[in-house]
This record gives C-alpha cells, structure tokens and sequence, in this order.
C-alpha cells in the first residue's frame, strides 16, 4: 500500500509541475507573439508611410514636371515670337556694313553679336551702354509665364518669381555669351550662302550647363513651385532644362541676308571698282538707283521663292549736310560720300510664321561710304 501511495502521489505532483511549465512557455509565445506582431504592425505602417510618401512626391514630380512642359513649351513658342518680332520689323532694319565680314559665317557671327549680344548705343550725356532690347521683352515672358496656369486637383502650382530687372540682366549676360560662339546660329539649307535654294530658317543654342552657368545665376531663373494642398508638402523645379537645349525658329531672316549678300557682293555694291558716276548729285543719285534696279533683276531677288521675295527697295544717297543735318539743296555739284541700299524681303508662306501679328517684312540695309 505504501508503495501505491508514493507512486500516486508523485503522479500528482509530476502533473503540477507539468501543468505549470507548460502555462509559463505559454505565457512567454503569447508575449513573443504580441511582441511580434506588434513589430509586423510597426513594420507595416513605416512601409505603408514610406510608400504613400514616395507615391505622394512621384505624383507632385509628375505635376511639376507636366507644369514645368508646359511652361517650357510657352517660353519656347514667346521666344520665337520675340525672335520673329525682333529682326522682322520694316521699321528696324538690319545694318550691314562694308566694314563687316564678308564671308557667310562670319556674317552670321556679326549678326548674332549685333542682334543677340547687346549692341551698343550712345545716349547723349551718359557713358555707352549695351542695348537689351530681347533681353527686356524674354524676361518680361519668363516672369509671367504661368500667370494664368490653373491649379491641379489638390495641388497648387505656382511660379516663383524672381526680380525682373535681375532676370533681364542675367538673361543679356546669358544671350551675350553665347553671341560670341560658332554655335549660337545654326542655319538650316544655306551651306554656302547663296539665296536660291536657301532656306534660311534656324536653331538658337542656349547653354545653361554647369561649365557655362555656376549655380547661384541658374537658381535665378524661374521654379515651378507645386504644393500639396492637404499636407503643404512643397517641390520646387526650375522651368528651363540644365545643360543645352536648342529652339528651332522658323523665321527666313538668313535667307533675306543671304539675299542682301548677293546684292553687295555678287553684285558689286560693295565692289572697291563700284561707282555711281554723274557729275551732279541728281545724275548720280539716277545711277545708283538704276544699278540698284539692274542687280536686283539679275539676281532675280523679286520673284516669288517658295513665299519668299524681295517686295521693295529703295537708295538714299549720303551726301554732304549743313550745320542742321540737312543736304544743301542748292548745290547740285555736290558729289555723294556714300550711299544706303534698303532691301525689304517679305513672307507669303504660312510655314515659315511663328504668329499672325506684323508685317513678316526682313528688312537690310547696304551701307557704303567711298574713301
């Protein structure tokens, strides 16, 4: 009996001591198990948070960078604009010189730096200073060009602007730099110069790569500034491409001065054996319009060209001037110095037109004065 007792009684408590070890190695994966799954959950919400914020910053990229097309493709189109209005005024021709080069790419380099890198004027009473003409009106366009652009849902898009006259100023530095290299210009279907067959259209290179332009001036420019309206986060992009990026302009300036080239060259304007002859002032006035005339038709520059032609010309001879500026009509003597040719090319084709506005007229002065 003994036997027995001990042999239940250690049953029992065997049976206790499994029974609690068993409740403590529950007790412990229950705590591991909440430990656990409270780490999952953890991990969870940081992965949730980190993909709505990446999901959040793809979508306010992809609104800045639509903004910011947008913006690019209105700058491309007010700068070709400008471009068109800039050098296709009757009322401001080009000046082409003697004295400038004679070659067709050196032509082209002279009137890059004359149209593009600040040509200098003189005011009376005040030091020379450079003329920002286009510089004046690019600005003007880059300060306002999202002024009407609409809001995306639940984003703001805004324009950071910066200070105009600073712009302008930057932007002249920028056009007068790059006036100075080969690449500035580059003329589609005039390989020679010559105006039959010449296209005369054009790429403008603008450079804004880190070798051409330190940090600070590119900050300058505009940003595209997008907020996202629930959380205020907030990305900023600036609006023209860091590197270089070219325009393509379809206006056939190159191809009126290829046609003016002719005229001085190819024609004898700008001959040293030209002159006009007469022994008064009325004769050789005569003369020099009627060699203009004579040129004009042997080049044959007033038939129509695919649009294009040269619609009219006129002579003004340079002779000597009173103390008021005025010729001395009563001395009909009086021999010419030099003289004026003004060539005006006109655009019939829709093609080569940016906008509707202006008279499409490319207008270039012959300037020749006799030693």
């Amino acid at each position: 009996m003994d036997i027995k007792y001990r042999g239940r009684a250690f049953c029992r408590s065997t049976s206790r001591g499994f029974t609690l070890f068993t409740a403590l190695v529950a007790f412990i994966l229950i705590v591991l198990s909440m430990l656990l799954v409270q780490s999952m959950v953890s991990t969870e919400r940081s992965i949730s948070e980190v993909i709505t914020d990446v999901s959040q910053h793809e979508t306010m990229m992809a609104v800045a960078d639509l903004s910011r097309a947008d913006a690019l493709q209105v700058f491309n189109y007010y700068l070709r604009a400008d471009i068109e209005d800039y050098v296709g005024r009757k009322d401001s021709p080009y000046q082409y010189f003697k004295s400038d080069p004679a070659g067709w790419k050196g032509l082209q380099q002279e009137f890059a730096k004359k149209r593009f890198g600040g040509s200098t004027i003189n005011v009376p009473g005040q030091a020379p200073q450079e003329s920002s003409q286009f510089a004046w009106r690019v600005a003007g366009h880059m300060i306002n060009l999202l002024e009407t652009t609409p809001d995306a849902r639940g984003y703001s898009i805004t324009l950071d602007k910066p200070d105009e006259a600073k712009m302008r100023d930057t932007l002249q530095k920028v056009f007068s730099q790059e006036a100075a290299k080969d690449e500035f210009f580059e003329v589609i279907g005039c390989p020679d110069g010559k105006y039959t067959g010449c296209v005369g259209t054009f790429y403008v290179t603008i450079d804004l790569s880190e070798a051409s332009m330190d940090p600070i001036t590119y900050e300058s420019f505009p940003l595209v500034k997008v907020q996202e309206i629930q959380t205020g986060k907030t990305l900023k992009e600036a609006i023209l491409p860091r590197g270089k990026f070219r325009v393509y302009v379809p206006v056939r300036m190159f191809k009126a001065l290829a046609g003016a080239r002719e005229v001085a060259y190819d024609g004898g304007l700008f001959s040293d054996t030209f002159s006009v002859g007469g022994s008064t002032r009325a004769e050789m006035e005569a003369n020099l319009k009627a060699q203009v005339d004579a040129i004009v038709s042997s080049l044959k520059l007033n038939v129509e060209d695919n649009g294009f032609l040269l619609e009219s010309h006129s002579e003004m001879a340079s002779v000597s001037k009173d103390d008021k500026g005025t010729p001395d009509p009563s001395d009909d003597t009086e021999k010419i110095y030099g003289f004026t040719v003004t060539l005006n090319f006109r655009e019939k084709n829709d093609a080569y037109m940016v906008s509707n506005n202006g008279e499409h007229i490319y207008a270039v002065n012959l300037i020749r004065n006799f030693t």
